[in-house]
């Protein structure tokens, strides 16, 4: 399990190569990548991870703008509004791409086909249901019982509602049949801290965030939200081990998006369309790098593979949200 970065570069260059028969030489600027998450959070933290590569390859910097807001809505937003000159593109993920207009439909303001080509999918990655250490359960079923017999005052955060992680959440709420109550936060990196000093019970974390301060014995974890342990972590349970939860599966993914241009030809020639052979060369396995450092199986492909991809959510992508629920207080960011 391996990540890949130099795939996405690639696939980035070769699109740079068809922009430039349109106009000058391409890139003639740096190029802003918008993550629609504070930083610090994971879909952050792979976009810093995949940055310096892409630069090198483009022979120009890639800055990062972090655009937050509703669940990464307002960053994805901005993005679908930026001039179509190959300047700007968006680090996406399945809950702007795919879910939130679902479930916020009055909020989104963009159509994630119309209105972005896709480059690649970069890789996927499980959910975590993790737990404060103060928290009187050590296993899913242990967490079940006692969620059970204290219905309703229990509490998970995520990172927004109608995010994947509240998707998970309410999957795990609507399978287990308990009733643990809802609290999203602005910005996710302060989840896990909220975590670590106890201030709530439980959290549904991407592996990323979640597995070092596993490590490092600051959380618990109850599992993962794929039907199978995640090969970076092995020793973790998939929630799916437990009979009552056999159908949680979600599953997050990234990718990488930008605005199409105006004429047909020029779109279809700017979605990534790498020669074979850079293709295989730059994805061998001696071009590889560890994946352990942002916890996904990279699964770099074809624009056409990640746009059928893009249209699809997770199996309950309309969550059912709780009856209880409440706003997390102000946070700074």
């Amino acid at each position: 399990m391996h990540v890949r970065p130099v795939c996405l570069a690639l696939a980035l260059a070769a699109s740079a190569v068809a922009t430039a028969v349109f106009g000058q030489a391409y890139p003639s600027r740096p190029i802003t990548l918008i993550v629609p998450y504070a930083a610090g959070g994971s879909v952050d933290a792979v976009a810093r991870i995949l940055t310096p590569k892409l630069g090198e390859r483009l022979g120009q910097s890639v800055v990062i703008e972090n655009v937050a807001g509703a669940g990464g809505i307002v960053g994805t937003q901005r993005a679908a509004r930026a001039a179509p000159d190959g300047y700007t593109f968006l680090f996406s993920v399945e809950s702007t791409m795919a879910i939130a207009k679902l479930v916020q439909p009055s909020t989104v303001q963009y159509d994630s086909q119309k209105d972005f080509v896709p480059i690649s999918l970069i890789g996927t990655s499980p959910l975590v249901l993790a737990g404060k250490k103060e928290l009187p359960a050590n296993t899913t079923d242990e967490l079940l019982k006692l969620v059970r017999a204290n219905p309703g005052k229990f509490s998970y955060a995520t990172s927004g509602t109608g995010t994947s992680l509240h998707v998970a959440g309410e999957m795990v709420n609507m399978e287990g049949k308990v009733s643990i109550v809802h609290v999203p936060y602005r910005v996710g990196a302060q989840m896990v801290t909220d975590l670590i000093g106890n201030q709530i019970d439980l959290a549904m974390l991407p592996l990323v965030m979640a597995l070092p301060n596993y490590r490092n014995g600051n959380i618990k974890v109850f599992g993962t939200t794929e039907p199978t342990r995640s090969p970076v972590a092995p020793d973790l349970p998939s929630l799916a081990e437990h009979s009552d939860l056999k159908n949680v599966n979600v599953t997050v993914w990234f990718g990488c998006s930008r605005r199409p241009r105006s004429s047909r030809r020029s779109s279809s020639a700017c979605i990534g369309r790498s020669p074979p052979r850079w293709r295989r060369r730059m994805c061998a396995p001696s071009s590889r790098r560890p994946a352990c450092a942002w916890s996904a199986t990279a699964r770099p492909n074809s624009p056409p593979f990640w746009r059928r991809r893009s249209k699809s959510s997770p199996r309950s992508s309309r969550p059912q949200t709780s009856r209880r629920s409440r706003t997390a207080r102000p946070m700074s960011t």
